[in-house]
């Protein structure tokens, strides 16, 4: 559900409530003749709020709890009580002049062995905990078995999970309160939102666990631009104390009694005006505002030629039930579609790369002035080609495809192909480009390197039809587990490190007696050919909750 169908659910039903039951003078959502009489009649039956649980003129809030095991509540009262007072503390005037939020728990029985096993959000689990009668009136939680384990609470949603750590259980209700990681019309996280909705102020707050709250608005005025930020707060230096703490650790100084510098660079120069620089580097950076590209039936692949990134991602005709089918079970394949996002914005045009044909995910690298898109072809043969970019962005056809007999003559059927480019990084160097194939057939990955004879970089070249070409014979790339070679079971994921001038990539192996454990290796070039060095295992050792049978992904933000 997107946050504008949202708030119309949440309007809609604010006025078919208002219109059913004229009075609700506290705003919680409970009908005051219902709060007066102890319980009312809803579309799925009658539902009893007590007469001493619920008041007219005050927020009452009814939490529907259950516990995924057979456990009764008694490990989780003491917390459940101070997710309470926590709620009744809040500086919220009522109508009958009372203060906070009054929660009120009617606890549920525990899920039936057939449900235990299943995720807090399958409706399934739902209908247990938030029976039909109560939709609209309570909120569903379902306790965890320990207090721990971090929480979920979907958009717009009645309902909640988590481990039953009072703080957890606090930030998880506020979402079903609409509140969100970050502040209220701002879509980045900010070090200056002090919630406990911020997950970097969840737990503790300026060192201290029980100094958690949620935010009274103080810094609400303030909007950090990471391209234009000013160092000088107009605040005292105590209120800012939390920023010199985990996990920003920034230097603050005084500048009179009311007036505070954030060193935001970290350039041990205070008070600067115009700084650029991440602020929101906490473990509540969001995504930000996200893009909709359109219906794909695999996985997009995105690649950047200057300010522009170019999303390619397959598409089938048809029946939208066979959209997710595996490429095998297509036998004319899929076809490709591409999008432009430039300087932040999605561009109108979509682009048709192929309409049909195309066996894998695809893969997208910029080369230059180029954009290079590659995927697996009919019999398992790579498909490389080349598009022209124009001069403010978009791609100009038409496309010129590789010619790659180098895999042929090997006699290898490949099912996964990466790109991989290294930029040019001095002026007596250029751009090179290589293609990375994976068989699952026999676990092995080829590398071939591949070039445009009519110039990739050179400004004048940009209108000119590209014209690519492989550079020699493909060769195989051997990974090493020990002193043995060992293929990737699943299919790769590699990225260009500008820092190291090497290539970082992710594998699956089979490492003792565990399949598909991710590993990460170093690819050094040498001699004109990449090869691998070995690598640690993601999660530190061979580890069955770090194994795969898909491609991982990799992004290196250098």
């Amino acid at each position: 559900m997107s946050i504008a169908q949202c708030v119309w659910a949440v309007v809609m039903w604010a006025l078919l409530a208002t219109a059913a039951h004229a009075e609700d003078i506290d705003h919680d959502g409970l009908p005051d003749e219902w709060e007066r009489a102890g319980g009312g009649t809803t579309a799925g039956g009658y539902i009893a709020l007590g007469h001493d649980a619920v008041r007219v003129g005050r927020r009452d809030v009814i939490v529907l709890l259950a516990r995924r095991d057979t456990k009764n509540f008694g490990d989780a009262r003491a917390d459940l009580a101070r997710v309470r007072q926590f709620y009744a503390d809040l500086p919220l005037v009522n109508e009958d002049g009372s203060t906070g939020v009054n929660l009120i728990y009617l606890y549920r029985d525990p899920l039936p062995e057939a449900l235990r096993r299943r995720p807090y959000n399958d409706p399934a689990v739902r209908e247990w905990i938030v029976p039909v009668e109560w939709r609209g009136y309570a909120h569903g939680y379902l306790l965890e078995d320990g207090p721990g384990g971090g929480g979920g609470t979907p958009l717009c949603a009645d309902m909640s999970a988590s481990g039953y750590d009072w703080r957890l259980v606090a930030h998880e209700l506020g979402h079903q309160f609409h509140l969100d990681h970050q502040p209220r019309r701002q879509r980045e996280a900010s070090p200056l939102y002090t919630s406990i909705m911020n997950p970097d102020f969840n737990y503790t707050f300026n060192g201290d666990p029980e100094a958690v709250h949620f935010s009274r608005g103080r810094f609400a005025g303030v909007t950090l631009d990471e391209r234009n930020l000013s160092e000088a707060l107009a605040f005292p230096i105590g209120e800012l104390r939390h920023l010199t703490v985990a996990p920003w650790d920034f230097t603050l100084t005084a500048r009179g009694p009311s007036t505070t510098c954030v060193d935001w660079n970290r350039n041990g120069v205070p008070c600067e005006e115009g700084v650029r620089a991440d602020v929101n580097g906490g473990s509540a950076v969001s995504i930000g505002e996200t893009l909709a590209l359109g219906p794909t039936s695999g996985a997009p692949a995105l690649g950047a030629v200057r300010t522009s990134v170019y999303a390619v991602f397959p598409q089938v005709d048809g029946d939208g039930a066979r959209w997710a089918a595996p490429f095998e079970s297509r036998p004319r394949g899929a076809g490709l579609v591409l999008r432009e996002v430039r300087n932040g914005a999605l561009q109108e045009t979509v682009t048709t790369v192929a309409r049909f044909g195309v066996h894998s995910n695809p893969s997208v690298a910029g080369f230059g002035h180029r954009l290079a898109i590659a995927y697996v072809g009919a019999g398992g043969v790579p498909v490389v080609e080349f598009w022209k970019t124009g001069a403010v962005g978009g791609v100009v056809g038409p496309k010129v495809s590789a010619i790659l007999p180098q895999f042929l003559r090997l006699g290898v059927s490949v099912d996964h192909v990466v790109l991989v480019a290294q930029p040019r990084e001095t002026a007596a160097t250029d751009v090179r480009l290589w293609l990375f194939a994976w068989s699952r057939a026999t676990g092995a990955t080829y590398v071939l390197e591949l070039g445009d004879d009519a110039g990739a970089t050179q400004e004048a070249t940009r209108a000119v039809r590209p014209r690519p070409r492989a550079r020699g014979e493909a060769y195989r790339l051997n990974f090493s587990y020990g002193a043995a070679v060992v293929p990737s079971t699943a299919p790769i994921a590699l990225a260009y490190d500008r820092a190291r001038r090497r290539v970082s990539g992710v594998i699956a192996t089979t490492a003792r007696t565990t399949q598909g454990v991710l590993q990460m290796v170093d690819l050094v070039f040498e001699d004109g050919r990449w090869v691998a060095e070995n690598g640690r295992f993601v999660g530190g050792a061979p580890d069955p909750d770090w194994t795969a049978d898909r491609a991982p992904a990799l992004v290196i933000d250098d």
